[in-house]
């Protein structure tokens, strides 16, 4: 599954994913709803959550019910765009698009309902957005059931330059693993030995969303780029260094 900062439009989920070269697996439970459901796929795509989602979507119905209910302003397109744009998680890196669709604000495909100024419903979670000293909207602070907040930051679009300064092979001491990343046709992909491949979506500078998985580059105080890192599910930051070029 696409990597989110939380699962916004279902807050009745406990859920985790897991996936190894190419093979992904999803489990979500809905503990007020008596429901559980997993998926099991050998490849991508399908996304495994996706899957899941699909099937619980037919068993429940479209969540989330009560947001229509507390939500009661309507904004204008116009009014609404300057929310639009890539929002990286604070702690995880993930990221998060917000976007309109036929007038209607959403994050990750999930609405987001207004009921005042700036401030917006996730299902049952408030969320306000945070401007800066010119009135921009620069975080996100989403309030979560259990009292915890999540905040995400508006990234700039970005389109990366040369895509080779990333290629090559990289290896993870943690995981004992070796992955490399080529650049075709002007695209750069991630290879799983023997078989998986993968392509990068540039997310936000230097970050790019592969499926289920954020990566990131840090560079040297030259700008080269030396370090891989990549996060997921409840692995925050797993650190591959550059081995060849």
């Amino acid at each position: 599954m696409t990597p989110t900062a939380i699962d916004v439009t279902r807050p009745e989920t406990t859920a985790h994913s897991g996936g190894t070269a190419g093979y992904q697996t999803y489990l979500a439970r809905f503990p007020e709803k008596n429901l559980s459901v997993a998926a099991m796929c050998n490849g991508y795509p399908p996304s495994s959550g996706d899957v899941v989602y699909s099937v619980v979507d037919e068993i429940l119905g479209p969540f989330p019910a009560a947001a229509e209910q507390k939500a009661g302003l309507t904004l204008s397109e116009d009014q609404l765009k300057k929310y639009v744009g890539t929002w990286k998680n604070e702690k995880t890196r993930n990221a998060n698009q917000i976007a309109l669709d036929k007038g209607e604000l959403k994050i990750n495909g999930g609405p987001l309902k207004p009921f005042a100024e700036g401030a917006f419903m996730i299902g049952d979670r408030k969320a306000k957005f945070i401007p800066n000293k010119d009135g921009v909207p620069e975080r996100l602070e989403i309030v979560n059931t259990d009292g915890s907040v999540t905040k995400l930051i508006l990234e700039p679009e970005w389109k990366p330059g040369d895509l080779n300064e990333f290629a090559g092979d990289w290896y993870s001491e943690e995981a004992q693993s070796r992955v490399s990343i080529k650049v075709e046709n002007g695209k750069a992909f991630l290879i799983l030995r023997p078989v998986a491949r993968f392509e990068l979506k540039p997310a936000y500078k230097d970050a790019f969303n592969v499926p289920g998985y954020i990566m990131w580059f840090t560079r040297d105080r030259t700008g080269k780029v030396t370090e891989l890192h990549v996060g997921g599910g409840r692995m925050r930051d797993m650190l591959f260094d550059r081995v060849r070029k």
